[in-house]
């Protein structure tokens, strides 16, 4: 069992010391990349849903807001009018 250990510790000793290989550095990032996409692909439809539900809601907002203002200043227009009108 400590012969065992013992093998386990040097043998990592010994690997840890060298350097990294560039090539399994490439091996790894395109490991990685290759998760990320599948992940982002797996949860896209998710994504989508939700930029949907948000983008109608920020319209709808947005709609509203600009709605109650041309409105404020189509009142304003024509209270002015009125003013106008009765000091004629």
């Amino acid at each position: 069992m400590i012969r065992a250990l013992l093998f386990i510790i040097l043998i990592t000793v010994t690997s840890s010391c060298n350097e990294t290989n560039p090539r399994t550095i490439k091996a790894w990032i395109a490991i990685a990349d290759t998760i990320v996409i599948r992940q982002t692909l797996a949860i896209q439809d998710s994504i989508t849903d939700l930029c949907t539900q948000r983008k109608e809601a920020y319209y709808t907002s947005a709609y509203d807001s600009i709605y109650q203002k041309r409105m404020e200043e189509m009142n304003t227009l024509l209270d002015s009018i009125k003013t106008t009108d009765a000091t004629h």
